[in-house]
């Protein structure tokens, strides 16, 4: 489960995640595989003119059940990331400066595999390795909007501009319509499903009224049905171990 989860955050911050336009909702499938399990799900995202982004992540992980977390970046804010967990009614808040993984300093390397098409688009398939850490894009201009898509403005620890310098110089340019990632045996996958202009209610950048903050481990592990770090830390050794005996046997690994 780990993996996955830390699969998901190289995927959003290597890639796309806000849209300088007049209002867009972009829509992925998800796949994955990890240690026999195969989640599935979906990545929702917003935006809006003034730079302010939504991005809704569900995950089906059988008998774990589900995981949904809302993120938000406000323009007002673009160094902090807010994660929203409606089972909860909490929220948990990043500040990305401090975060080694957030802060703009990595490296692209760029390969370009060749054309191919996918999910209907002739795209160019590249492999990226961002600090190290290989995935891989397919990239097309043939989807609808292109010109909106392509002009970025999104949290500034996103590194988004390196990684276009990085396409550019490789004569590459284009909006994602897959995404591919690998991780110590887990897998993820990103398939483009929608992509429309729209409005975007305000209500959807803004913390649900009644929220309070926490942690985004126990939001998460809430989320699942899981005792948040506070109750395990109060857990007998026994109760510890019966616990993540549970958690192995659903796929939790």
């Amino acid at each position: 489960m780990k993996k996955i989860l830390g699969l998901i955050v190289i995927v959003l911050f290597a890639a796309v995640n806000a849209f300088a336009v007049n209002g867009y909702y972009i829509e992925y499938k998800m796949t994955a595989s990890v240690a026999g399990s195969s989640p599935t799900g979906s990545m929702k995202l917003y935006s809006t003119p003034a730079g302010d982004s939504r991005t809704e992540m569900n995950m089906s992980i059988g008998q774990m059940g589900g995981l949904d977390v809302v993120s938000l970046v406000k323009k007002s804010e673009p160094k902090k990331i807010y994660m929203l967990f409606e089972s909860t009614k909490t929220y948990s808040v990043t500040d990305a400066a401090t975060k080694d993984g957030f802060k703009d300093d990595a490296t692209y390397e760029v390969s370009v595999l060749g054309t191919e098409t996918v999910n209907g688009f002739k795209s160019t398939h590249v492999k990226i390795v961002r600090n190290k850490q290989p995935m891989e894009m397919w990239l097309s201009t043939d989807i609808a909007n292109y010109a909106e898509l392509s002009t970025l403005k999104g949290n500034e620890y996103y590194g988004n501009d390196k990684l276009l310098k990085a396409l550019k110089a490789k004569g590459v340019s284009g909006f994602p319509v897959r995404i591919k990632a690998q991780q110590q045996g887990a897998n993820i996958q990103f398939d483009l499903v929608k992509t429309a202009a729209q409005d975007i209610p305000s209500a959807l950048l803004e913390i649900p009224a009644g929220y309070k903050e926490g942690d985004a481990l126990s939001g998460m592990m809430k989320q699942m049905g899981l005792p948040s770090m506070d109750e395990i830390q109060k857990m007998t050794p026994e109760q510890r171990a019966a616990l993540l005996k549970q958690f192995q046997q659903n796929g939790g690994k």
